[in-house]
């Protein structure tokens, strides 16, 4: 987890004072509880609740019982690793009559109570494509209504070895004409494999549960997604094992690819979510 000095630090040095974007840092303490939702689903593969006493929570761990058992009967390794832009920003909660209630305003992927569809297409409700075109991928089943269904969902995907990691750790608004900056100033580099907060020290501190196997794509926007693959190297953690994923099979080219990024490994569509049939193709 970033500490807040180094929370900062990075809003400073990369995002405060971008010419033409009124921007401001989000909260820290929002930054911190969602953390600690993804640290939920990632003690899964730690086999173990890793929670801190002190940390106030607005439910207590989903994925293990009250004598602290493992909801989920065998410990998984971490296989697919999907790279997203950033948690969005919370809206004002809808709460429906789950019990526990749902939000219905909220789609974060890993607050469970966050069962909202995302947006809107005609007169359809679409689920959220964050999660809903990864548990379409890996046949596990809806997230909803209720916070009940969504714990259902992320076990289900731990169980194939899924985690769903962010390049930015700010909630903000991103939109194309900031994302071309960052990928101008060269600041979508720093969080692609610096130093302090990047995919790389996120993929670091998970060697321990990593499958021999592992590997990554990117359901990122494809503007962004398209720039990664296209401007970078693979993320090399040696001595970390670093299975299947290497600039071999970060670069390769595939025919099933969208008009102007032709990535295997981008598996974000023109509206640009994330598609289950891109995920299937891109591991």
């Amino acid at each position: 987890m970033v500490k807040i000095n180094d929370y900062e630090s990075l809003w400073i040095t990369n995002f405060s004072g971008i010419d033409g974007e009124e921007i401001t840092m989000p909260d820290y303490d929002e930054y911190k509880v969602s953390k600690r939702m993804l640290e939920d689903y990632l003690d899964i593969f730690r086999g173990k609740n890793s929670r801190e006493v002190d940390l106030e929570m607005p439910y207590p761990h989903p994925f293990f019982d009250n004598n602290g058992v493992p909801l989920l009967k065998e410990k998984p390794c971490i296989k697919y690793i999907l790279v997203g832009e950033a948690r969005p920003p919370a809206k004002k909660s809808i709460l429906n009559n789950c019990n526990p209630q749902g939000d219905e305003a909220n789609t974060y992927f890993y607050n469970i109570n966050h069962v909202g569809i995302g947006r809107l297409f005609g007169r359809r409700n679409l689920p959220t494509p964050w999660l809903n075109a990864p548990r379409l991928n890996w046949g596990c089943p809806p997230f909803q209504p209720c916070p009940l269904n969504k714990i259902q969902t992320l076990l289900c995907l731990a169980s194939k070895g899924v985690v769903l990691l962010d390049l930015f750790p700010f909630a903000i608004p991103f939109t194309t004409s900031l994302r071309k900056k960052l990928m101008g100033y060269g600041i979508v580099k720093h969080f692609w494999d610096g130093d302090i907060y990047s995919i790389k020290t996120q993929i670091s501190a998970l060697c321990p549960y990593l499958d021999s196997n592992w590997d990554l794509c990117l359901i990122a926007p494809p503007t962004l997604s398209c720039h990664i693959v296209g401007a970078y190297d693979a993320i090399d953690i040696t001595p970390c094992n670093n299975g299947i994923h290497n600039n071999a099979t970060f670069k390769v080219i595939s025919a099933h690819r969208i008009r102007g990024c032709d990535h295997k490994k981008v598996a974000s569509d023109t509206s640009g979510n994330p598609n289950a049939a891109l995920i299937r193709i891109a591991f």
